[in-house]
């Protein structure tokens, strides 16, 4: 899988929809990978944050022919806190540390960019 953001003090951040891209990552498996690309890197948590709902958020809700009506994919690209059924951000998840069941949680940072 892959995340919206990774801050420099080691957060990783995603925003989802309807929340089936976080749980795997979240419960249930044993080891999970995260491969990102350069793109994605912030200096810092806040900006992280604003990475994953004003870049990540706005770019993933135009390609999806679903929610390609949101204003964050219709205006300017940035989050509205719209009350759309079609929002993509519904879910906020911040990683700290892996999960107590989880034996492996890597990053894997591909020197490109990559998604959004």
């Amino acid at each position: 899988t892959s995340v919206n953001a990774l801050s420099q003090t080691g957060e990783m951040v995603n925003i989802d929809g309807t929340g089936n891209r976080v749980a795997a990552s979240l419960f249930g498996s044993q080891e999970v990978f995260f491969v990102l690309g350069i793109n994605k890197i912030t200096p810092d948590l806040a900006s992280a944050i604003y990475r994953a709902r004003n870049v990540a958020a706005p770019l993933n809700s135009k390609k999806n022919k679903k929610s390609s009506l949101n204003p964050c994919a219709t205006l300017d690209e940035k989050c509205y806190d719209c009350g759309s059924p079609d929002r993509i951000c519904n879910a906020l998840t911040i990683y700290y540390k892996k999960m107590r069941n989880m034996q492996t949680m890597e990053i894997i940072i591909i020197n490109e960019s990559l998604g959004f």
